[in-house]
């Protein structure tokens, strides 16, 4: 079976854990403090915290803009569903804009289209390794959580994925870019949002800090993030000449102002999903449906109202795709692409 995704884990990446061990620092120590200082100076942020899960960094992402009961936060249709019970939970109010047809980023025309009262906050999805156009979004003038978890490296037009919200969230969980199976930083660009995080007592944030002996291994993965993008590339590339002789479409903005880091293999079908579901299963490779479960079908919405969103949640497929497939297990998919009904 080539499964969807696999952890790059080389062996100085076990070397490093094995340094946490010996050092006896397992609990969030200073390997935390280091990887959250290069955070920070990666991102020019005032200051990075690095907790133990995904939906608790949504979570203190969101009080750090310091909303209130009731206000007003964009998402879009495509997002994922921890969203939806992360904002319920604060007590915000959801609002559903499009995305994009070509990527499956929020658009920025669908936001401004919402019309008046403006919005209080922007909560932004980038999946699939795509990005949103950066100036667009400023012009709308409204705070952003920029989640960059499989964004993260992404350029469009020079600007890196990461450098429009004020509050950034990059996850290391196991469908992430850098993935280490667990732990979310949340990066506070904008000093006037760091009250929330400073007045907080060690009783409801550190106790979530992420433990050295994980932080010892992200550490090391970024390190040699450049490698494995490099290497995700050339795969998407092979796998992308691949599928142009079918007539099925790559999810991908990839041009002349867009550099993609390779995060995914995502297409568009052209033909019965249960039809591709069969043959690629003869071939025992694992895909997924990445948006068959998302923000608005957990929160049974009519998707009607959103029509560039519908492709995405009825026909978008990811293959696998990252550096440790072998070269038979690469061929295999390259086939298997070349030939899908």
């Amino acid at each position: 079976m080539i499964k969807l995704f696999k952890p790059t884990i080389k062996r100085k990446d076990m070397d490093s854990v094995l340094g946490a061990l010996v050092d006896e620092e397992l609990g969030p120590g200073s390997r935390n403090e280091e990887l959250s200082k290069t955070l920070s100076n990666e991102f020019s942020a005032s200051e990075t915290i690095i907790v133990r899960t995904y939906p608790r960094a949504i979570t203190i992402a969101i009080k750090a803009l310091q909303l209130n009961v009731g206000d007003r936060v964009v998402i879009s249709p495509l997002s994922p569903p921890c969203y939806l019970w992360m904002l319920q939970e604060q007590q915000l109010e959801i609002i559903y804009a499009d995305v994009d047809p070509r990527t499956g980023c929020l658009s920025p025309e669908s936001v401004k289209k919402l019309g008046t009262p403006a919005p209080d906050a922007i909560l932004l999805h980038e999946p699939l390794g795509n990005m949103v156009d950066v100036e667009s979004f400023k012009d709308l003038s409204i705070p952003v959580i920029e989640d960059i978890s499989h964004s993260y490296h992404t350029k469009r037009k020079g600007i890196s994925a990461g450098e429009l919200g004020s509050v950034v969230i990059l996850s290391f969980e196991d469908d992430a870019l850098v993935s280490t199976g667990g732990g979310t930083a949340v990066i506070v660009k904008d000093k006037k949002h760091l009250s929330y995080l400073r007045n907080s007592t060690s009783r409801d944030i550190n106790y979530d800090l992420l433990p050295d002996i994980n932080c010892a291994l992200i550490s090391n993965q970024l390190k040699g993030i450049d490698q494995l993008i490099e290497k995700q590339l050339e795969y998407f590339e092979v796998c992308k000449q691949a599928l142009m002789k079918t007539k099925h479409q790559l999810i991908n903005e990839s041009h002349d102002h867009a550099t993609h880091n390779g995060y995914s293999f995502c297409v568009l079908l052209d033909s019965r999903v249960k039809d591709i579901s069969k043959y690629v299963k003869k071939y025992k490779i694992e895909t997924l449906m990445p948006f068959s479960e998302c923000a608005i079908t957990v929160d049974h919405k009519e998707i009607n109202e959103f029509p560039n969103s519908i492709p995405f949640i009825l026909r978008a497929m990811i293959f696998p795709l990252y550096p440790l497939l072998s070269r038979d297990q690469l061929m295999t998919l390259v086939r298997v692409l070349s030939t899908l009904p």
